[in-house]
């Protein structure tokens, strides 16, 4: 009987410098992970938030320098509701709060990580400068970010550390869960009652992908013009619990990979056929970008690692090969090396991905395959009032404070127009109840006595006409309430 393998953890420990922690790997690189926000709201049909994000992104590729790994994260995973704690001590929230409870929606987090490669052709030894130059650049990195307004929170020892746990577990959905054995063969894993695929977006083989692709797409919604992510479809994935896209930039010697990249358009051009020719031809064209825009060469890995229920995880692979079939990808076939991308897809470990899972590509068009979007959030605010999303769960929303100081409205009155029967009753007494509940003064002028049972209920006063008593006053002048 053969042993059981021990799966080994990559990483030895972590140290802090300044205000930076670094997670160190047994090949001696040095990570840091930073929790960071997508900026594209799902449907939020702003096509400058994924230019922003792609520009984003390509500067802090040209801010690192070479042997720098860029590991971009997006953890999409089913979760049940909880209501917000200690805010809510009426019935009628507590009772609107416990309907939702318990209620499945699923959840975006995103993680970037940056990973200093050591030189491995020499014996590790630390250097204060490399760790010094390290934490400077994460430095500017973070700047950066919060440039183009993405929140960022680089994360501790603990918050590291728990997130590995996560990972090993596959179980991004519940608080409590347990670390188990991984049984794994050439078409997943089995993490106790879940299983687990990884799917190679790209085969660095074949490279069968689009001539062209932009930032994001239009026309995926079935409005014209209308903008969404690429990968958008990962968000509405059926029977998925949880879906990982892990994308990985490697930043190598420009100098060697110009070499590189020479010899293999001489080994095309020795071999006239129409395949080799238009090889030749991607490569004069790469060369003439990076001579016209200074553009960097770089390394590129993508991959979807999705868990479900075994019996239902073929038919959620297959939903993700259409997808990328519509994308005029073709996904990798010979993802034999299911433990080893696994373990490569951990935060900080992507260094351990081998040569024939790397695609050469520009950083303009590596980019392109980030994901870029998040879901509706509660906003950050003192002054909220919630509604359902498209989920069907509670999201507060701001709408008189925040918009107020940025400028976007100037004033807080409100009007509702729609037809009969179209819930504008429904609206305005959730909208009205949690206003009063917020310590606001409200007037409010309707036909249809539709808000005398809540006026009753707070204790207003109620003025109305009758053909007996017309209106004889203007109601919006109040001098006296009681």
């Amino acid at each position: 009987m053969k042993p059981k393998k021990i799966f080994k953890e990559p990483f030895i420990g972590t140290s802090v410098t300044g205000d930076v922690t670094l997670l160190h790997s047994t090949n001696g690189n040095f990570s840091t992970i930073i929790a960071i926000e997508n900026t594209a709201m799902q449907y939020g049909a702003d096509p400058n938030a994924y230019e922003s994000y792609h520009t984003c992104f390509g500067q802090i590729i040209k801010l690192l320098t070479d042997n720098y790994i860029l590991q971009k994260t997006d953890i999409i995973a089913i979760k049940e509701y909880q209501p917000p704690e200690d805010q809510h001590t009426d019935y009628l929230s507590q009772k609107y709060f416990a309907h939702f409870k318990g209620r499945k929606y699923r959840d975006v987090q995103t993680y970037l990580t940056i990973t200093k490669q050591s030189n491995r052709q020499k014996f590790f030894s630390y250097s204060e400068k490399d760790t010094k130059d390290f934490c400077n650049n994460i430095s500017k990195v973070i700047d950066t970010l919060a440039s183009y307004g993405i929140k960022t929170n680089p994360l501790d020892e603990q918050a590291i550390s728990q997130l590995h746990r996560n990972y090993l577990a596959f179980n991004f959905s519940e608080p409590a869960f347990s670390i188990g054995n991984i049984a794994c063969d050439k078409s997943g894993l089995d993490f106790g009652e879940k299983s687990m695929r990884v799917i190679s977006v790209v085969d660095p083989e074949y490279m069968n992908l689009p001539n062209q692709m932009s930032a994001f797409r239009t026309g995926a919604q079935s409005i014209s013009g209308f903008p969404s992510d690429n990968f958008s479809f990962l968000l509405d994935v059926p029977d998925a619990d949880t879906i990982v896209y892990n994308q990985v930039v490697f930043i190598p010697d420009q100098m060697k990979v110009k070499k590189d990249m020479e010899l293999k358009k001489k080994r095309h051009s020795s071999m006239p056929d129409p395949e080799n020719k238009l090889s030749v031809n991607d490569i004069e064209d790469m060369f003439i970008d990076i001579a016209q825009n200074n553009e960097l060469i770089v390394k590129a890995h993508l991959s979807i690692l999705v868990a479900s229920d075994p019996k239902k995880l073929a038919r959620v692979c297959n939903t993700i090969d259409t997808h990328l079939f519509g994308l005029g990808i073709i996904p990798g076939r010979n993802t034999y090396n299911q433990m080893e991308l696994f373990r490569a897809a951990i935060p900080g470990n992507a260094d351990e991905l081998k040569i024939w899972d790397k695609f050469t590509v520009s950083r303009p068009a590596a980019l392109c395959f980030f994901f870029k979007e998040n879901l509706m959030e509660t906003e950050d605010s003192d002054y909220l009032l919630y509604f359902t999303d498209r989920q069907g769960i509670p999201i507060g929303v701001d709408p008189s404070e925040k918009v107020m100081q940025s400028g976007r409205i100037n004033s807080r009155n409100r009007f509702v127009l729609g037809p009969s029967g179209s819930g504008k009753s429904f609206l305005m007494n959730s909208y009205l109840k949690q206003t009063y509940d917020q310590g606001a003064d409200i007037i409010i002028v309707d036909t249809g006595h539709s808000y005398s049972g809540l006026c009753s209920y707070l204790g207003g006063k109620y003025i109305t006409y009758s053909e007996e008593r017309p209106i004889t006053m203007n109601p919006f002048k109040i001098e006296q309430l009681s």
